[in-house]
């Protein structure tokens, strides 16, 4: 994904830092006027001055004991704008996926689940189909998450068992396999691997207006915007369904820039009317 919006980037003249950590924002009266970072490199402090400035941070739930994010993914942007004095939305708004890996948080896919993989607790009970006998795993992810974790609370294990996928949906358990490979020396199709909840998807975060302009507790900051998930936009509501949070990256990403797009030309059409009137 990083590599198809380099690409086109780099073409427009877009020039890309990925060696810039940024620490804090810099603002003046309520206005950004630029960002202050670290170049990993040389680990020199630098400013770099804008009067724009976009945050695209993600959620940063890797802060959790159990995430699925990234382990950069700390929540520092949603930190930086709180400290210049933006307002924080629907943070207990939390999104977990139920099929973590108990030792790291790295999810199993939930098509696995329709491909026929199985939830059993310590005691080899196959828990789910005391909760919904028709429907067993195929629940809605949230359903799945809790009743994982009230087994644990009980002190049970809860493992996911693969053996019983038909050998027509073993396909769809690629990525399974692939994980299974990666983060543990155990075989998909003859293991059960540990599992829980894992912290996914931030729901809340920075408040932002319709226009992406982020917002303190009566008003804009100035200059600065958030997308995808660590803004609230308010699209999910309480709770998010799968494959939504690309979509809300895309559409207010470009909207974003829209938004960006017209204030540039709104300033570079009056410095040209100013430098008419002044001649």
């Amino acid at each position: 994904m990083c590599q198809g919006i380099a690409c086109p980037g780099e073409k427009n003249g877009v020039e890309f830092n990925e060696h810039f950590y940024v620490a804090d924002l810099v603002v003046d009266n309520n206005k950004i006027i630029g960002v202050e970072g670290i170049d990993r490199r040389t680990t020199e402090s630098q400013i770099v001055v804008s009067p724009q400035v976009v945050l695209a941070t993600g959620g940063g739930l890797n802060f959790y004991q159990l995430s699925s994010n990234a382990t950069s993914s700390t929540a520092d942007g949603l930190a930086m704008a709180l400290r210049v004095g933006a307002q924080l939305h629907n943070m207990e708004f939390v999104q977990y996926h139920p099929l973590g890996l108990a030792h790291n948080g790295i999810q199993f896919p939930e098509p696995v689940i329709n491909a026929g993989a199985q939830l059993f607790n310590s005691n080899n009970e196959r828990f789910m189909l005391t909760i919904d006998k028709q429907n067993a795993e195929q629940v809605s992810r949230d359903v799945l998450s809790i009743e994982i974790e009230k087994q644990r609370q009980n002190g049970q294990k809860v493992y996911i068992d693969f053996s019983h996928v038909p050998e027509e949906q073993k396909s769809t358990c690629a990525e399974a396999e692939l994980i299974a490979k990666t983060y543990t020396s155990l075989a998909l199709y003859k293991d059960r691997f540990e599992i829980a909840p894992s912290a996914h998807y931030l729901i809340g975060g920075i408040l932002v207006n319709e226009n992406c302009q982020v917002m303190t507790s009566n008003a804009v900051i100035e200059g600065l915007y958030a997308v995808g998930e660590c803004a609230s936009a308010g699209v999910h509501g309480a709770n998010r369904l799968g494959g939504n949070s690309l979509v809300e990256t895309l559409v207010f990403g470009r909207h974003a820039a829209t938004q960006l797009k017209k204030l540039i030309w709104k300033t570079m059409s009056l410095r040209l009317i100013t430098a008419q009137f002044q001649k």
